[in-house]
């Protein structure tokens, strides 16, 4: 599974899918935590893969592309 190879510090659930709510969330956050080698309860909450619902639901995806442009180049911390 991807998140168990990166490990990404968040993930946002962006477009129509956030439109869903709890009745997605829910079900991701404990598949989530179940298929990754890295458990959320068993690692500090640091490390811990938060997964969120994007507020801009409409831009989330270029939001995130930004800021990782931004990081890369020091432009952001």
């Amino acid at each position: 599974m991807i998140g168990t190879v990166l490990n990404p510090p968040l993930i946002v659930v962006g477009r129509r899918m956030a439109l869903a709510g709890e009745i997605l969330m829910a079900p991701l956050i404990r598949a989530y935590d179940k298929w990754t080698l890295i458990k959320g309860r068993d690692v500090c909450e640091r490390i811990r893969t938060r997964i969120k619902i994007g507020k801009f639901t409409k831009n989330d995806s270029l939001l995130g592309a930004v800021d990782l442009v931004l990081r890369h180049h020091g432009r952001l911390v």
